[in-house]
């Protein structure tokens, strides 16, 4: 197997994350089961539309054009292009810093904070070249770190012992969930009573339950699609951790050739890069 490299890694995660999103634009909001009756399991993603991007869905999305998913990370690839020279320079230990201040411009909650840190942390990486199940670990590891403050005191009138939701406990599902499970049988009610549906939790735990799936991007993507609901946002956020585990190479040339910023991805990516060279 050739060694996938740094450079193919970071584009992967970039093309990866968009191809997931242009997949998911098509069946977005329709539940497990609608699919599924669609799509049956069995079939490989490349003989059925739903291993191909065509557009369409709820909102008549041309083929490969970009929902808010990639269109957010355009917006912070963009911002970090006007300063190009100490975005390249700045250390790893300001990674954690930004994640959690860009994500809260736009969800001001510790769960999604934390979720984004965790999952940039996880990227980051994959992008050095750390197996799926490493890259994991160094998750937890942070998030441990960020949700160590102790809880609200308990409501003496409230007798119920259910945990309050955390970014670690959707990790740990993660690791826990089969992804061909969830696709042929959707999400378990006890575990995402949200059914995908965008809730971030949820998104991140199909997400991990994604990249440790051996199996090739092409098919890993393809049954994140079969959970349902917020299958945009679901496939975008595990096609960014799958393009970072198998590289540029991994993702479908029919993929990406339609793509509507595959290739201002592409070359926003190597000028970063070429930028922490020069240094």
């Amino acid at each position: 197997m050739p060694t996938v490299t740094r450079e193919s890694r970071i584009v992967g995660a970039l093309l990866g994350l968009h191809a997931g999103d242009a997949l998911g634009a098509t069946v977005e909001f329709q539940s497990h089961g609608s699919i599924k009756a669609a799509y049956p399991p069995g079939h490989s993603s490349s003989s059925t539309t739903l291993g191909s991007i065509t557009g369409g869905g709820a909102f008549r999305w041309p083929p490969g054009h970009a929902t808010d998913d990639t269109d957010m990370t355009r917006g912070v690839l963009l911002a970090y292009l006007d300063c190009l020279t100490d975005a390249a320079h700045a250390h790893d230990d300001r990674l954690v810093a930004e994640s959690l201040r860009i994500s809260r411009i736009t969800h001001d909650d510790a769960l999604c904070t934390v979720s984004c840190a965790v999952y940039n942390t996880i990227v980051a990486e994959l992008v050095q070249g750390r197996g799926p199940d490493a890259a994991v670990d160094a998750g937890i590891r942070l998030c441990r770190k960020l949700e160590h403050a102790p809880p609200p005191p308990q409501d003496k009138k409230k007798t119920t012992t259910t945990p309050p939701p955390s970014v670690l406990g959707a990790l740990k599902l993660g690791t826990q969930l089969r992804l061909q499970g969830l696709a042929r049988f959707g999400p378990p009610p006890s575990a995402m009573p949200g059914q995908c549906s965008g809730y971030v939790l949820e998104s991140l735990s199909v997400a991990v339950a994604a990249l440790l799936d051996p199996r090739c991007l092409e098919d890993v993507l393809v049954d994140v699609l079969r959970v349902g609901k917020d299958t945009d946002t679901n496939a975008a956020i595990a096609g960014g951790l799958l393009g970072a585990r198998d590289g540029e190479d991994a993702i479908p040339r029919r993929w990406q050739d339609k793509l509507q910023f595959g290739k201002e991805f592409r070359t926003m990516a190597t000028n970063i890069i070429r930028s922490q060279e020069e240094r």
